[in-house]
């Protein structure tokens, strides 16, 4: 397991960091890792107002717009050349 660079690492520095191991021991001895600070003031929320709406974006890029009418309408032309083939070649046999 020593030929393994990551490994090897661990085994010499130990399995966690140094700063790790003075907040585990400020923690057991009863002080705060981190000094206190003062508590940060109330956010408050400023009114949004839009000086013009923004232009439409597609939905993604990669992906192209779906061509619903086109589809439909060769569907419904295979569908009708379909059966009028068919009621023609009943006429010829």
């Amino acid at each position: 397991m020593g030929e393994n660079p990551r490994v090897r690492y661990s085994l010499v520095h130990g399995a966690v960091p140094p700063w790790m191991d003075l907040a585990i021991a400020a923690q057991e001895a009863g002080q705060p890792s981190l000094p206190m600070s003062e508590p940060a003031p109330p956010l408050t929320s400023a009114p949004r107002t839009r000086a013009r709406p923004l232009p439409r974006r597609p939905a993604s890029h990669r992906k192209p717009r779906r061509r619903i009418g086109w589809t439909a309408a060769c569907h419904v032309l295979a569908a009708t050349s379909g059966a009028l083939a068919h009621h023609f070649i009943q006429l010829l046999v």
